[in-house]
């Protein structure tokens, strides 16, 4: 009796493993061997060129993937997994291989960046923010994790699914001729509420675009102590949610570590467009005391004996 049990129970035991090997087969045949994630280049526009002007080049200040990038995906029905690069950091161009198995070629797929960490995030209401930005260098000023990117997957054929993402968010760079100084903080300001400082997309819509939660008449960039030894050009990046700012003034003030500020006046003539860089040159400063207000018209404020004001060309 002991020996039939035991018989069966081996039996049962080796249809099982010979079930469970079958599933896992099905399961490969049946499933992405890699994935890759493809940012595209990123056009120019110098120096608040007119609308009708295309791009004069490819953005050498591009998107590139950073060492522990992950990104969401989302099934069309069910919870988000996620991934980390493993191969093409430094570059626009990443994949992940050995875990595409868990991307059934039965389902559709939308992926994200960067991850939102909640287990039962909304990908019909994925949420963006542009405060908080920072500023670290000046030869790599833009960090991967400060642009917002979305995609729908397609297969490419041969196994592999591709991502190729549409860039959600502008980039604004702002040239600001400067003296000697560090400097800690760039704001922009207009007279009406017109940034996006917090918003939501739809990952699942055909052409995801953020929409807005809440404005603001300011944004702001934070430098980390960017240094220049002499009079020169710096360099700053900001992202933005598309803007339409053609015809409006945009106060630009730039902080210096004493507190002092350095402003000036531009007035864009195009339209802020997602997955575009633009350029605002500020050549032309008016320096002000510690204590001088951000984003306010020199104009309309009566200076006092301790509110110094030196225009510096």
């Amino acid at each position: 009796m002991k020996r039939s049990l035991l018989l069966v129970l081996l039996l049962a035991t080796v249809a099982i493993s010979s079930c469970k090997e079958k599933i896992e087969d099905a399961i490969t045949a049946a499933s992405y061997k890699s994935i890759e994630f493809i940012v595209p280049d990123i056009p120019y526009y110098p120096d608040d060129a007119p609308s009708s002007k295309a791009a004069l080049k490819t953005d050498p200040i591009g998107f590139q993937w950073e060492a522990n990038d992950t990104v969401g995906i989302f099934p069309n029905q069910g919870s988000q997994v996620f991934f980390s690069m493993e191969n093409g950091v430094g570059s626009n161009s990443a994949s992940f291989d050995g875990g595409g198995w868990a991307l059934k070629e039965s389902s559709s797929y939308y992926s994200y960046f960067p991850l939102v960490g909640k287990f039962y995030l909304n990908p019909k209401s994925i949420p963006v923010s542009f405060e908080g930005q920072k500023q670290v260098s000046t030869t790599s000023p833009i960090g991967s994790t400060r642009f917002y990117l979305a995609a729908s997957g397609v297969s490419n054929g041969s196994g592999g699914l591709t991502f190729s993402y549409n860039i959600l968010n502008a980039i604004l760079n702002v040239n600001c001729t400067l003296p000697a100084g560090v400097y800690t903080k760039l704001t922009l300001t207009t007279e009406n509420d017109l940034f996006i400082t917090e918003g939501r997309y739809n990952l699942f819509a055909s052409n995801p675009a953020i929409v807005s939660t809440k404005k603001s008449s300011t944004i702001s960039l934070e430098l980390e102590d960017l240094s220049l030894s002499e009079e020169t050009v710096l360099p700053l990046y900001i992202m933005l949610a598309p803007v339409d700012l053609n015809g409006v003034t945009i106060t630009v003030t730039v902080t210096e570590s004493t507190g002092r500020k350095y402003v000036c006046e531009k007035t864009p003539s195009r339209p802020y467009l997602a997955g575009k860089r633009y350029g605002l040159t500020c050549s032309s400063f008016t320096e002000y005391a510690a204590n001088y207000p951000e984003g306010v018209d020199s104009s309309d404020k009566d200076l006092g004996s301790d509110d110094e004001v030196i225009t510096i060309n």
